[in-house]
């Protein structure tokens, strides 16, 4: 189970868009600084918008963290399947 939020800096205004796998943290972004109008509008956003945004806008953000066992872990798994085709 996924679960994407994310927290706003009014003065920055940036986002911190956090995303969970499993209830842990798996990885950590941060938008780039927006403009007034475009924050407004993101402030309004839901979890689905945030993974829109995080799929189609890659050059808005960047990594602030990453669980690396946890990537691993999904890595492994996904290697698995592809060993299994």
């Amino acid at each position: 189970m996924k679960k994407i939020t994310a927290r706003s800096n009014k003065k920055k205004r940036t986002f911190t868009i956090r995303h969970y796998h499993k209830r842990k943290l798996y990885i950590k972004y941060r938008t780039r600084e927006m403009t007034k109008k475009d924050f407004m509008i993101c402030n309004f956003n839901a979890e689905e918008d945030w993974e829109l945004f995080l799929k189609t806008n890659r050059d808005d953000y960047y990594i602030v963290r990453m669980v690396v066992e946890k990537s691993i872990d999904i890595l492994e798994k996904y290697k698995n399947k592809l060993k299994q085709l």
